[in-house]
């Protein structure tokens, strides 16, 4: 089923859509959500579908980045050439636990990004809500975290890891993180749109990001700046309390997600509303 096939675009202005208040403006976005949630899924399942049939190793892709992280990290502590601390959870587990949670963010993040480049033939053709890009990629996180959980609970069975009635609490803050991700993806998005340098960057960021994120050490091991670099992380209080919820352990930083989590919220709207104001403009300018 391609964008151009559905009958319902012409009843779609993106001009009116995008006129009067910010309140406004928001219920035509979720209004147009959904009415298109259905395009958002088939396109979803055709990504996620196209993404495995064309790679040899299939799922496991979804495993390997936080798998050979967690192991390379095991055996060069084994043999003393890192310190990365002492864990509440064995080194592996912490390490793999953590890297699928900053792997999901960082996903939601480049999902508007790379979707609308995706779909830059289209965008310049017909005329549908772009929202419905960004919510095609939101709906095949949670679908690609289904298959890496399977490798999570493989480590809370092989290593006998607590867990308790906060795990039930777990995906509110999964949820938080994952709206972070595409909170900072929405407000990057149309400037990535004009300027590839930025996209390209985003590699680079993801290494820089993650080396002040506390994936492979503990929160509490960072010496001096780094340390406040980690607790000024926005990523840090969502990441650790998902992860201590899962855990069934007491949250590092309690206060900090209740900030983060509420200016996430906030920001998240502030997002959609500059994603829809901004993008007319971007697809006016790849059709010049």
């Amino acid at each position: 089923m391609s964008l151009e096939s559905e009958h319902s675009v012409t009843h779609f202005n993106s001009a009116a859509s995008s006129q009067g208040s910010p309140l406004r403006i928001l219920s035509n976005t979720f209004r147009d959500l959904w009415e298109w949630r259905a395009l958002a899924q088939i396109l979803a399942i055709r990504d996620i579908q196209a993404q495995y049939r064309q790679s040899i190793l299939g799922i496991l892709w979804a495993f390997l980045p936080p798998l050979v992280l967690s192991v390379g990290l095991s055996v060069a502590n084994a043999n003393g050439i890192v310190k990365p601390g002492e864990t509440s959870i064995p080194l592996p587990a912490y390490v793999f636990i953590s890297m699928t949670l900053f792997q999901i963010f960082f996903a939601s993040l480049q999902g508007p990004i790379n979707g609308l480049w995706g779909a830059k033939g289209v965008l310049t053709r017909v005329t549908f809500p772009r929202e419905t890009i960004v919510l095609a990629e939101v709906i095949k996180l949670p679908i690609t975290f289904l298959i890496q959980i399977f490798g999570i609970v493989v480590f809370f069975i092989w290593f006998k890891l607590p867990f308790g009635w906060t795990t039930l609490l777990a995906p509110f803050s999964f949820l938080l993180l994952i709206m972070l991700g595409v909170t900072i993806g929405l407000l990057l998005t149309p400037i990535a749109l004009l300027y590839r340098d930025l996209s390209s960057a985003l590699g680079i960021l993801m290494f820089v990001w993650l080396s002040f994120t506390p994936v492979a050490f503990p929160p509490n091991d960072y010496p001096g700046f780094f340390a406040t670099t980690v607790r000024l992380n926005p990523v840090t209080p969502l990441l650790v309390t998902t992860r201590e919820l899962a855990l069934n352990q007491v949250l590092t930083y309690p206060e900090n997600f209740v900030i983060v989590g509420i200016g996430t919220v906030l920001l998240f709207f502030v997002g959609l509303i500059f994603f829809r104001l901004s993008m007319p403009m971007v697809i006016e300018r790849w059709s010049s």
